[in-house]
């Protein structure tokens, strides 16, 4: 099995016959144009694989809230066993940290500071009460007012 991948997006490309990538090192990427150069990692002897479970003996659940592993999450990396029963973003996550037994980076940036602004409002009501409504009280005056017509 051999490969090529962009050194600039990472787009990888694998291929099962020996020998058939090399005109791909000189083709750039399809992607992004990038210089491609042959791939030195083999498929899996990468990080630890990710298996999830969701405890359930029937499909639809039906009957089941008497059984105590009743919609349990399973998440398994590498021997390590986390269960949940929390399906949001941030829970799912913090399971496969923990069964990861990774600590996800911790850096200095808020991770969500507010939407849209972040600064504090200063003049906001100023310009919502008093001039936007002054501006179309305005505009209106001028679109109602009638004009004399024009002499012959």
């Amino acid at each position: 099995m051999e490969a090529v991948r962009c050194t600039q997006c990472g787009e990888t490309r694998w291929s099962l016959i020996p020998g058939s990538l090399t005109h791909a090192l000189e083709a750039p990427s399809e992607l992004c144009g990038g210089e491609t150069v042959i791939e030195r990692r083999r498929p899996g002897a990468g990080p630890a694989t990710l298996d999830v479970q969701f405890v359930s003996r029937t499909s639809t659940g039906l009957f089941e809230q008497a059984d105590p592993s009743y919609g349990e999450i399973r998440y398994d990396v590498g021997g390590h066993r986390v269960i949940g029963r929390a399906t949001t973003d941030e829970a799912v996550l913090e399971a496969i940290f923990e069964a990861a037994d990774k600590n996800p980076d911790d850096g200095d940036e808020v991770a969500f500071a507010g939407h849209p602004v972040v600064a504090r409002p200063v003049g906001a009501s100023l310009a919502f009460y008093g001039l936007w409504p002054s501006l179309a009280a305005l505009a209106a005056w001028l679109a109602s007012r009638q004009r004399a017509p024009a002499s012959l």
